[in-house]
Parts: structure tokens; C-alpha cells; sequence
């Protein structure tokens, strides 16, 4: 649950909270009755890969393989694998013993690369001190939004008391009688992407609104990705 300012298409502002849309749960798979579940098993210990292999049995490793099996660890491969560590290994295998220096690196549609430079925090600009998220006044058809953009979550919007909900509702109620999406934005001239975390990835917001009787539903539906012909 978060909490931040969104104007309506009057320009007059007010302190909503959002959570996140649950999605429908998967079905389960399951077999004569059965539940399946999906692990994670060993497939070989360090001790049986290639180079290890090729180390200690030289050219005669093909026929130690086919001969007495050398490459399985009848021990330790199909062990199911719970909890594990990351580590990062160096361009030689060998485990580096501090985090890497990263860079961002940007390429061209060509693939070649155009710049290169330190990463920097990117700052959330929906926050509850940050300016309103705005409508723009930009309507996309809902057939053509899904198809033209590609959403990755949904947040609903909840009033917080009797005068929120008169604003969320109205909202809402207008968005249903144009069955139209309104595009949202954030900074003081709401042409800005969403952000709603340090370092989260810019997100287009698209508002719809739906009614019935006295209640109603505003859906803040977020994309980062547009879809276009090559």
C-alpha cells in the first residue's frame, strides 16, 4: 500500500493509496491425482565439470566416461537445491572477493555502443511530496492501448475518506461514460514517466475508470514498453 497525490482532470489534487492488483492464481498442475511442484536439482558437483575432467583424465577422458561413468556424482547430482548464495566469478572462473564495478552502457539499435558512465540513483517522483499525477488529456481507445502498449501491473486507487471518495468516484464515473483511457504523467507539467521507487523503472500510466451504483473502481495500469512495427 502507498500513498500519493493525483489531480483530476479539473486540476484539483487529493492524498489517495494505491495496492497493487492480485492477479488470478495459476492453475495447478497435477498428474493422477497428484500435485506437481517444480524444484531445482544439482546437476553436477565443481569436481565433474569439463575442465576438471579434462584435467585429470587427459585424452583418455572419453573412454573413462564411457567405461566407468566419471562424469556423474552419483552422490551428489539430482539432490534437490533449496536456499543458495550469489556469487560473482571473475572473466578467469575464479571467485572475486568484492562486488564488480558496474557501468551502464548504451547501446544503439545497431548494437553498438553509444556511451558509457557511472550509474546514478534515480529518484522516485511519485512520492506524497512530490507533485500530483495529472491527466494529460490524451484518451487511447482500451482496444488500442492494448494492443499499441504492453502492461506490466495494475494499482487500484482506494479513497481514504467521504471526500476522497467523491473524488475517486467522479473520476472513475467519467472515465466509464467516455470507455476510454486517460494518460497520466507525473511532474509539475505531467509529462514526466511514473517512478515510484528509488532506482524504479519509468512507467507510462494509463487511468480507467469503472462504476456500479454507488461503487466504483480506478485502475492506474502501468507500462514501460510500446509495441511498434519494425
Amino acid at each position: 500500500m502507498r500513498y500519493f497525490y493525483i489531480a483530476d482532470n479539473k486540476g484539483r489534487d487529493a492524498t489517495v493509496m494505491a495496492i497493487s492488483v492480485k492477479s488470478l492464481p495459476n492453475p495447478e498442475l497435477g498428474y493422477k491425482g497428484k500435485k506437481i511442484k517444480n524444484v531445482r536439482i544439482l546437476e553436477s558437483s565443481e569436481q565433474k565439470t569439463y575442465k576438471n575432467l579434462k584435467k585429470e583424465h587427459g585424452e583418455t577422458l572419453a573412454d573413462a566416461i564411457i567405461k566407468d561413468d566419471v562424469d556423474i556424482d552419483f552422490i551428489k547430482t539430482g539432490l534437490i537445491v533449496s536456499q543458495t548464495n550469489r556469487i560473482y566469478l571473475s572473466h578467469e572462473g575464479l571467485t572475486m572477493k568484492q562486488m564488480p564495478k558496474i557501468q551502464e552502457v548504451v547501446f544503439d539499435a545497431k548494437g553498438e555502443e553509444k556511451k558509457r558512465s557511472e550509474p546514478k540513483n534515480i529518484e522516485p517522483n511519485i512520492r506524497d511530496d512530490t507533485p500530483p499525477i495529472k491527466w494529460t488529456g490524451k484518451f487511447f481507445d482500451k482496444k488500442e492501448a492494448i494492443r499499441k502498449f504492453v502492461f506490466q501491473r495494475s494499482l487500484q486507487l482506494q479513497h481514504t475518506n467521504g471526500l476522497t471518495y467523491d473524488f475517486l468516484f467522479n473520476m472513475a464515473n467519467d472515465l466509464q461514460k467516455k470507455d476510454q483511457l486517460m494518460f497520466v504523467g507525473a511532474g509539475i507539467k505531467g509529462i514526466e514517466p511514473l517512478i515510484f521507487q528509488v532506482n524504479g523503472t519509468p512507467m507510462r500510466g494509463f487511468l480507467e475508470g469503472r462504476t456500479d451504483g454507488i461503487k466504483y473502481k480506478l485502475l492506474l495500469h502501468l507500462s514501460n514498453m510500446e509495441i511498434k512495427l519494425p
